[in-house]
């Protein structure tokens, strides 16, 4: 009987000794009474080593619990060797650490050790005999602090281990960065900005691809400028976070195409290749641009007159006769307009010849001196004159329709045709010939003997 009491009592102090340590959050967890444990079910080596923290039941050897939420047996106090009394347990470290598993091993302590409890974050997960422990109930990326204690034969903490922080492997990527986009694109640069993207742990920083190739990595920023780019060049930009464990996200991708803000340079050498009546044909040097020059574009008197064209020539019709235009030359390239090349002021001309003179005929000849006469030319701008020909030869210029020719010499046969001019020195065809032969300059001896006849 005394034995049988002796064993009650024990077994409640023990009781009142574990269920002190119990956690706030299950101290409204369903107990054990004290006549539910007997003392040979106690023993150190028979604790089970992982479970939840509200005792339920006990069998022979080893104490077992029901699952609760928090899935601890039961709370320590969350001490070190400073406030426990007894030998310390030395030398704890990590064996192995994982995403799910934690493996910690430690030297032993002194005194009679029947085992060890297993605290994390200061709540007991486990008992063990051996210097060594695997945790598989923990979440990958996640802090936890670890110390051990060592108990006796009675359950009775002997000493217990310093803590050590251990940080489970993390292999859950950053979000993919949001809201990749351009906030300026140049010709050979652009500035790419994207929001911050999220991770249990925290993200380290971004790496840059382009056109699928790594580019930059480790930005820590949120956003990036690239430059020595082509204008005009599509390019296929790529963003992925990381972490501290190198969990890499997945791509947010954009595409960019650069512009071109560099104009050509202005067509130079502008001048008229050719002249007519009713056109005007251009020719100029060519623009230089950084990427090509598209085409140029022609002003007459300060109106486009056309545009699109792709070569150094122009021809320009539909033109006044003998007017004066003023022409420049505008080069683009598609984006960005040239200035305007120096200008040129051009005449057109009347190429259209006067038709030849008419009807020339002789009106007198008086001994060397002949007078002759024709039918007036016409002319589409009006004519300037004639000019007479003797025997192939000009011999004067003249405004009316009709000529006196006091060089020749008496008694002489000359061929005389006449050609209309105007303004633009257009001369028309020749005349008829006309042969005049002038007279003997010598007048008769005079009369003699002069006598009455009978």
């Amino acid at each position: 009987m005394i034995s049988r009491r002796l064993a009650t009592l024990v077994n409640a102090l023990l009781f009142l000794y574990l269920t002190s340590f119990v956690a706030a959050e299950d101290l409204a967890a369903e107990a054990l009474s004290a006549e539910d444990l007997v003392a040979e079910d106690l023993f150190a080596e028979d604790l089970v080593t992982e479970g939840p923290s509200s005792l339920r039941g006990a069998r022979k050897h080893s104490v077992k619990d029901a699952k609760s939420s928090q899935g601890n047996f039961y709370v320590l106090p969350t001490t070190d060797t400073s406030t426990v009394s007894g030998s310390p347990v030395t030398g704890l470290y990590t064996k192995k650490v994982e995403a799910y598993k934690v493996e910690i091993e430690w030297n032993w302590g002194t005194g009679a050790i029947a085992g060890y409890y297993i605290l994390r974050n200061g709540a007991a997960i486990a008992a063990v005999k051996d210097k060594k422990y695997k945790d598989e109930n923990v979440q990958s990326g996640t802090r936890y602090t670890y110390f051990v204690q060592s108990y006796d034969s009675t359950g009775a903490v002997l000493g217990s281990s310093a803590s050590i922080l251990i940080t489970t492997t993390d292999i859950t990527p950053p979000s993919n960065p949001p809201n990749l986009q351009t906030s300026y694109i140049g010709e050979n640069l652009l500035t790419l900005e994207w929001d911050d993207s999220i991770d249990d742990l925290g993200v380290k920083g971004y790496n840059i691809y382009r056109n699928d190739a790594f580019l930059k990595g480790g930005i820590t920023d949120t956003s990036y400028v690239d430059s020595g780019l082509q204008p005009l060049t599509t390019y296929r930009y790529s963003v992925r976070a990381f972490d501290d464990y190198n969990n890499v996200s997945g791509p947010t991708t954009i595409q960019v195409r650069t512009v071109d803000k560099t104009p050509p340079s202005k067509p130079s050498n502008l001048q008229a290749h050719s002249v007519g009546e009713h056109q005007v044909s251009l020719q100029w040097a060519a623009s230089t641009d950084n990427v090509r020059v598209s085409s140029y574009s022609i002003f007459r008197d300060d109106q486009k007159i056309v545009e699109g064209v792709t070569g150094t020539s122009y021809t320009d019709t539909g033109l006044d006769l003998l007017k004066t235009y003023r022409y420049y030359v505008r080069a683009t390239d598609g984006y960005n307009a040239s200035e305007n090349s120096d200008s040129i002021e051009v005449t057109t001309i009347d190429r259209t010849r006067p038709n030849k003179p008419s009807n020339l005929k002789l009106v007198d000849v008086s001994g060397s001196h002949t007078t002759f006469q024709w039918t007036a030319s016409s002319d589409n701008v009006g004519i300037t004159g004639y000019r007479i020909y003797r025997d192939n030869i000009m011999i004067y210029t003249v405004t009316d329709t009709i000529y006196r020719d006091s060089g020749a010499a008496h008694s002489t046969t000359y061929s005389y045709y006449v050609k209309a001019f105007d303004a633009a020195g257009n001369e028309s065809e020749g005349s008829e010939i006309l042969e005049i032969t002038t007279s003997d300059g010598t007048p008769p001896s005079k009369p003699t003997h002069l006598r009455l006849g009978a």
